[in-house]
């Protein structure tokens, strides 16, 4: 999930019913990473609300000109491609820019991209920037929180 949208640590995330997931663990808003890590004593699900696809247990990465996906919790399932990469606002570092519709509510949303039909991660979507949507990379918010996937 976004940080900035993540109020404190110790915070309850709640999913899309309002039921609490689990508590806030911690936060990042700033370096490369826009991300907060909550934990949950329940088993979550990797499929997508929007399309019932399932996410990949796997990174890739986001190369200019490369199609991707947004799994935004308001705009739903959005394509675009990467603008460019290594971009740099508001005290965020090292993101990626995309041309794919998003809108207030989408950040944290996933970034992904189909391949083969697996779908692995390359980030989550953070804001947005002179037309185009800005994401922290995967590989980013794991090393920020010490953690890996699924």
């Amino acid at each position: 999930m976004s940080g900035h949208a993540t109020i404190i640590v110790g915070e309850q995330v709640r999913n899309a019913n309002g039921e609490a997931i689990g508590p806030v663990r911690t936060r990042s808003v700033s370096g490369n990473s826009d991300s907060a890590f909550a934990t949950s004593s329940s088993t979550l699900s990797t499929t997508i609300i929007q399309n019932r696809q399932t996410l990949t247990a796997s990174s890739t990465l986001a190369a200019p000109g490369t199609t991707f996906n947004l799994a935004g919790q308001v705009s739903g399932i959005r394509s675009g491609s990467v603008w460019r990469t290594g971009w740099s606002a508001a005290g965020l570092t090292n993101l990626s820019q995309a041309t794919f519709a998003a809108t207030y509510g989408d950040s944290g949303g996933p970034i992904y991209r189909l391949i083969s039909g697996t779908r692995p991660v390359a980030g989550i979507l953070v804001g947005e920037s002179g037309g185009y949507r800005a994401f922290c990379l995967n590989a980013a918010i794991l090393s920020t929180h010490g953690i890996s996937m699924f």
